[in-house]
């Protein structure tokens, strides 16, 4: 007779990370992704594990298939601190602002089963992950 064993859950992370948000601009809009069926908006990113501009390049490439050539870092903003996620840690986001040279080569990749191009005060009325807001004004021209 056999008996399942029961499931580990990882324990709650605590402590610091550090990440990256890397904002997509064209034409004044930005570009949301959306973190799984029904999920909250993001823009592109993920942990660090480069430099800070060299992941947010990493993470382009790998959720909307541009390469370097393809886009233009315009701006890097001072990283904020937002709540981790499972609870019991911080993230510390570094944001960049990139704008796209061509607007025919960003596309989806891999985990986002949808992306929109928005207007900057739209994020008010939009579900988004923690700190999104906070991310985008450090980068954002006002």
């Amino acid at each position: 007779m056999s008996c399942p064993l029961p499931r580990a859950h990882p324990p709650p992370r605590q402590g610091t990370r550090h990440a990256v948000a890397a904002f997509l601009s064209r034409g004044g809009r930005l570009l949301l992704l959306r973190r799984g069926p029904g999920g909250p908006w993001d823009a592109p990113g993920g942990t660090l594990e480069l430099s800070p501009p060299a992941q947010a390049l990493r993470e382009l490439r790998r959720e909307t298939g541009l390469r370097e050539g393809e886009v233009e870092l315009v701006r890097a903003g001072e990283p904020v601190a937002v709540p981790d996620d499972p609870p019991g840690g911080t993230r510390i986001v570094h944001p960049f602002l990139f704008l796209l040279l061509d607007p025919g080569a960003a596309r989806l990749e891999g985990e986002h089963p949808e992306g929109r191009w928005v207007e900057p005060a739209e994020l008010a009325s939009l579900e988004t992950t923690p700190g999104l807001a906070p991310l985008l004004a450090r980068v954002w021209p006002a």
